[in-house]
């Protein structure tokens, strides 16, 4: 499967998609609004080099996206940088593009001189992310129950 990954400031037709997929997601159940979502991932695509969003796409199809955030977990602040709302459409999974948008997002960060992050993920992924490199260093049991992870960039 041939598909470009783009930095979303730079492919912005896809920015009504991603926030709306990540609204979906993780937010519209906790109660926050579409708008919200969508005035937070405005201020991630106007930044220069951090934080940021990375989009999958191929032929002017949206397949999936990432962000690189400076916090993910509020009661984790002593943790920064994080890669959160990995997210690939369900026509697109399985081919790969999840872990080429890790890959590429664990790029920019140590492109911009970060040599560990971070990611939380629900339990049913960890496997996934261990298999990656990914290393368990934190389990929350709030609901939803979340595993903390974290990577060595060198």
């Amino acid at each position: 499967m041939n598909y470009t990954i783009s930095n979303l400031r730079d492919v912005r037709q896809y920015q009504h998609i991603v926030a709306n997929r990540i609204w979906e997601a993780w937010w519209k159940q906790e109660g926050h609004s579409a708008e919200s979502v969508a005035v937070g991932l405005a201020e991630i695509v106007a930044a220069t080099d951090f934080p940021f969003a990375l989009v999958a796409h191929q032929n002017g199809e949206y397949l999936g996206h990432i962000l690189g955030i400076a916090s993910d977990l509020s009661s984790r602040p002593d943790l920064s940088p994080w890669l959160a709302a990995l997210w690939v459409d369900p026509t697109h999974r399985r081919k790969s593009v999840a872990l080429k948008l890790l890959n590429a997002a664990q790029e920019q960060l140590s492109k911009i001189g970060h040599s560990k992050i971070y990611l939380c993920a629900i339990e049913e992924k960890r496997s996934y992310y261990s298999m990656r490199g990914w290393v368990l260093i934190d389990h929350e049991e709030k609901l939803p129950a979340l595993d903390i992870f974290e990577k060595n960039l060198g």
